[in-house]
């Protein structure tokens, strides 16, 4: 099993609308394409005075999974998120791999 894991530092001014949107829009869409599953939001917890940060995660059955997904979709995953949010939004994403 794969995880394809997105961290995203938010600026306070914008969390609520962040959320609603990966909830309502991010999530669906990532689904829809048929190679992530098993969404999952969590915030991460940081050293007080920062903004909030969460992690979102998908599964993925396999790395090649991730990769066609990458290819097909994450620029236009990460055009919307820097039209709709600009700086106030920063990611960055890793893959984990399964071992125990």
């Amino acid at each position: 099993m794969y995880i394809l894991n997105t961290t995203y530092a938010v600026d306070e001014s914008v969390k609520k609308e962040w959320l609603q949107w990966v909830t309502e829009v991010l999530l669906p869409a990532t689904l829809a394409t048929g190679l992530l599953h098993s969404p999952k939001i969590y915030r991460v917890i940081v050293e007080q005075g920062q903004g909030p940060t969460y992690s979102v995660q998908f599964v993925a059955n396999s790395a090649d999974d991730i990769r066609n997904w990458r290819h097909q979709f994450r620029a236009e995953q990460d055009s919307q998120i820097r039209k709709m949010f600009g700086e106030k939004v920063l990611g960055f994403s890793t893959v984990l791999k399964e071992i125990v």
